[in-house]
This record gives C-alpha cells, sequence and structure tokens, in this order.
C-alpha cells in the first residue's frame, strides 16, 4: 500500500523574486508591485494579495493557483517540508 499526499509547494519571498513568482511561479495572478519589502498581486479576480519579506506563498502544485499566504511564524508551525519522491 502507498501513502500519497497532495502535491502542495512553496517558495519564500525574500524581496528579490517577486517578478518570478507572479510571472512564473504562480498562474492567475498578476504583479502589481514589489518595492522589495512588500509584494503586492492580484488574483484573478482582481483581489489584492499582500506579501511581506519573509512571507510564504502556497501554491497547489498541480495547476500553480495560488492557495494562501503566510507570515514565516506561521509557515514554520503549520507547514512541514517533505522531500521529494
Amino acid at each position: 500500500m502507498a501513502v500519497v499526499v497532495h502535491r502542495v509547494e512553496s517558495i519564500q519571498y525574500d524581496g528579490t523574486n517577486g517578478t518570478f513568482i507572479a510571472t512564473e511561479w504562480l498562474t492567475g495572478v498578476t504583479l502589481g508591485s514589489d518595492d522589495g519589502q512588500t509584494l503586492a498581486l492580484r488574483d484573478a479576480d482582481d483581489n489584492p494579495i499582500s506579501v511581506e519579506a519573509g512571507g510564504w506563498v502556497i501554491r497547489a502544485g498541480t495547476n500553480h493557483g495560488m492557495l494562501s499566504v503566510h507570515t514565516d511564524e506561521q509557515y514554520q508551525r503549520q507547514w512541514v517540508e517533505v522531500t521529494e519522491a
């Protein structure tokens, strides 16, 4: 019997990778602005999404759609990183 999990991936916004997150890593969002401290995105419904430097973006690995944004503290408390099989 195999143990399986739904593929979910994360990336930390480090203040320099906002364009990559918005244009290559995620789908269904547009880049609003990126000043190195705050990454401002808009989802497909034009809702604002804000990611502070050091924060994490979680996506569904199968379609690269965004699931949630977390501070580093929340991420460390709520998520466990596993190696890819």
